[in-house]
């Protein structure tokens, strides 16, 4: 069984953007710098893993969304909602006695390490072919498919990172509303996950109706630039412009 425990909150299509002469990236950890390949660095063990939450927590985390005004989003409805109904599934099979069957074992593991790693690499997709087009045709027509899937781009790369998930869990532990739920650190956390799906989306939409200006910039200098978690090395919201890279070497796409 493939299961997926090294979750990249860096997507590996864009820190290969920024690869040397010899396919590494120069990482720089506060003290000093040293080359790596993308598949070793940006990730945290088990950073999505989704562990199935109570059908009570379920009901509220329903609530909440209801509350919030994020149910009618196209991920809560096409993707999180699903995501329950299977979390309910795995607590009926709980009830059922002698239902420990390997293959039931491996399907919970599968999905609770998977689910949301693969959820990602269907959109990185298609945010690699947006980004791989800027940089191999920087002349070429940017339609506002690519200008939507850009913005994505920055919402999802931001909402990912270890940094603002914890941020969100903090929020989470501190808030009144979660007292007397019992949910489990994992569990607490797993709604947290969820959560942020939602919320994300909304600021995506937000953000395209304010139709930002967005400048990329493409170093062909011999000076390595520094990028972070997050793409948007400088966002101007009030002068409505997202600042960002695309790679750091253009003869790395030669």
């Amino acid at each position: 069984m493939n299961l997926k425990r090294k979750h990249h909150f860096v997507s590996q299509f864009y820190l290969k953007s920024w690869y040397n002469n010899v396919k590494k990236i120069i990482v720089w950890d506060g003290d000093k710098t040293f080359p790596s390949l993308t598949k070793s660095i940006a990730y945290e063990k088990d950073l999505y893993k989704l562990t199935p939450l109570t059908s009570y927590q379920i009901s509220f985390f329903e609530e909440h969304l209801r509350q919030m005004s994020l149910d009618n989003t196209s991920t809560y409805n096409y993707v999180i909602r699903n995501i329950l109904v299977i979390h309910n599934g795995f607590n009926f099979l709980d009830t059922i006695e002698n239902n420990c069957s390997e293959e039931i074992v491996d399907l919970k593991k599968k999905f609770s390490f998977n689910f949301l790693e693969d959820k990602f690499a269907v959109e990185e997709a298609e945010f690699s072919k947006v980004i791989k087009k800027i940089i191999l045709k920087p002349k070429s027509k940017i339609f506002l498919y690519d200008y939507y899937a850009l913005i994505h781009f920055f919402v999802f790369q931001l909402f990912k990172t270890p940094r603002k998930i914890n941020r969100f869990l903090d929020v989470n532990q501190q808030s009144p509303i979660f007292k007397g739920l019992d949910f489990t650190q994992p569990e607490l956390r797993s709604y947290t996950l969820l959560f942020i799906q939602c919320l994300s989306e909304r600021a995506h939409t937000s953000l395209i109706s304010r139709l930002y200006s967005i400048k990329i910039y493409n170093n062909i200098s011999d000076i390595n630039f520094i990028t972070s978690d997050d793409p948007c090395f400088n966002q101007k919201f009030d002068e409505n412009e997202f600042f960002c890279t695309a790679s750091n070497f253009t003869k790395s796409y030669d």
